[in-house]
Order: structure tokens, then sequence, then C-alpha cells
């Protein structure tokens, strides 16, 4: 998962996880590097490269079909 940002271990608190989350997402989606139409890892490899919880990745999944940028 080279195209996906890892979250800040300076910015944990700062913000959301879950918001930290769909950024990383919605750049890479933004920057093509995820092409249109190709899949994102799954919620478990989510899980692993940011660290988080899966109600973490949940909700930031959720997010992003909510604002259009994944089918689900």
């Amino acid at each position: 998962m080279l195209y996906l940002k890892k979250i800040d271990e300076k910015n944990k608190g700062k913000e959301a996880l879950y918001l930290q989350v769909a950024h990383s997402l919605k750049a890479a989606i933004s920057e093509n590097r995820v092409p249109a139409g190709s899949p994102i890892p799954s919620e478990n490899a989510l899980c692993g490269h940011f660290d988080v919880a899966r109600s973490v990745v949940r909700q930031a999944l959720a997010m992003l079909v909510d604002e259009g940028y994944i089918l689900k």
C-alpha cells in the first residue's frame, strides 16, 4: 500500500483517526494513485496499514461512500 500516507503519530490526538484515514484515502483517489474502478485494500489491510481498529476504518469508508469517493 505504497500509495497511502500513514497516520502521523504527532497528529493522532489532534484529529479523529477516522478522518485521518479518510483524508489519506481521499488523497490517493484524488491524485489518481488509486485508478478509477480499481478496488481499495480490504478493511483488514487498512487496519494493519494505519494501525487502527476496524471500527475506525469502517467509519472512514462510510464517510467516503457518503461523499461519493467510493462505492460499496
